[in-house]
């Protein structure tokens, strides 16, 4: 048995890949071929999309009634798929009393379980946002945070990740 990167190959006629094993038709399958098996495994495998995007660029409001994309801060041309989206970010905002209100978006629709918000009874503090959200996307769609203030003041949304992970169809 010859065991590299997680992939095992026994018996030379199949090869297990993380738990998965694909037969071999050639009865003389040895380990002098294992780098041809496994590129044959690895393109016959499902593989993770994934998406990310972080900004450390500073986008300021201070918007009351709709919410507001952070310019430039956007997934577009998402493959089809449920993804697992997070968002974080470090918040800075100037006015007492404060509140604020940030959310996911699909085509600029509230994604409404990822409504986030943060009271603060200080002003002129940095606070840390983050949301989180289970979205079914579409070829193409767009996905993106939007900020609000409550009565008074300005955000500011500083450094910012956000992280789509596919996890099913």
């Amino acid at each position: 048995m010859v065991e590299e990167d997680g992939i095992e190959l026994s018996d030379a006629t199949e090869l297990n890949y993380h738990g998965s094993t694909m037969p071999f038709s050639d009865p003389d399958f040895t380990s002098d071929n294992i780098e041809a098996a496994i590129k044959e495994i690895r393109a016959s495998s499902p593989t993770i999309t994934q998406y990310y995007i972080s900004s450390s660029v500073p986008f300021s409001t201070s918007i009351r009634n709709d919410y507001e994309a952070i310019t430039g801060f956007s997934l577009t041309s998402i493959v089809a798929g449920k993804y697992a989206f997070i968002f974080s970010a470090s918040v800075f905002y100037t006015t007492v009393p404060k509140a604020h209100y940030w959310a996911l978006y699909k085509n600029g629709i509230i994604v409404s379980d990822s409504k986030r918000q943060q009271d603060t009874a200080h002003s002129n503090q940095t606070m840390v946002d983050t949301t989180t959200g289970l979205i079914d996307c579409d070829d193409n769609d767009v996905v993106d945070i939007r900020y609000k203030c409550n009565d008074t003041g300005t955000i500011t949304v500083n450094e910012r990740t956000l992280i789509a992970i596919r996890v099913g169809d």
